[in-house]
């Protein structure tokens, strides 16, 4: 996944985002698909990445609630 490769190799100093377990600088929280990011608000996951909101319809929502994904929100 791109959003946790990015911040390992570098430590995180100032603000981070803490989402999925894991520590994020901001700028490197994204989409999994659309790649912007996820700097504040609420995203889906899917198998444990990342979608903002109409990646995550355009891709998984298949008008039913089962396999349903969590929903984070960060502020």
């Amino acid at each position: 996944m791109i959003s946790l490769l990015l911040c390992r190799p570098q430590p995180i100093l100032g603000r981070c985002i803490t989402a999925m377990g894991a520590k994020f600088h901001p700028h490197h929280l994204v989409c999994h698909f659309c790649l912007k990011p996820l700097s504040k608000g609420c995203f889906k996951e899917q198998e444990n990445k990342p979608y903002c909101h109409p990646c995550f319809i355009k891709l998984f929502d298949r008008g039913s609630s089962e396999g349903t994904t969590a929903v984070t929100c960060f502020f």
